[in-house]
């Protein structure tokens, strides 16, 4: 009787990579082979959610004033908090001076780093 890669692994996707005629694989491929099936599973949801932390909310308002539309952010303050260029120059003009402005582009809707002389 032979014994198949079916018999001796719960997935039946991980008989893809094995090419052997009666060898079964190791402990290590099929762990191997697990992970990256995991892998497969949450990567999409990884970038999705990379791709919305790039992304300026519609309509922010200031972190620091509450009355302005945000358009700038600091990514060593935090990429979550987003300010009006009042605020952003006042807190970074005296405290935190080396820390990069990025700058959201409404029309192409990314953020763009400001360089300062």
């Amino acid at each position: 009787m032979s014994l198949s890669y079916q018999d001796a692994s719960s997935s039946s996707d991980a008989a893809e990579d094995f090419n052997t005629d009666d060898a079964l694989p190791s402990l290590p491929q099929i762990h191997q082979k697990q992970s990256v099936q995991a892998w497969r599973n949450i990567r999409q949801e990884l970038f999705k959610i990379s791709i919305e932390t790039e992304a300026m909310p519609e309509n922010e308002q200031c972190y620091v004033c509450l009355k302005e539309v945000a358009t700038m952010r600091c990514l060593q303050c935090s990429s979550r908090l987003y300010y009006c260029s009042t605020c952003f120059n006042s807190l970074h003009s005296r405290t935190n001076i080396f820390h990069q402005a990025e700058v959201w582009e409404v029309i192409l809707a990314m953020f763009f780093s400001v360089v300062t002389e």
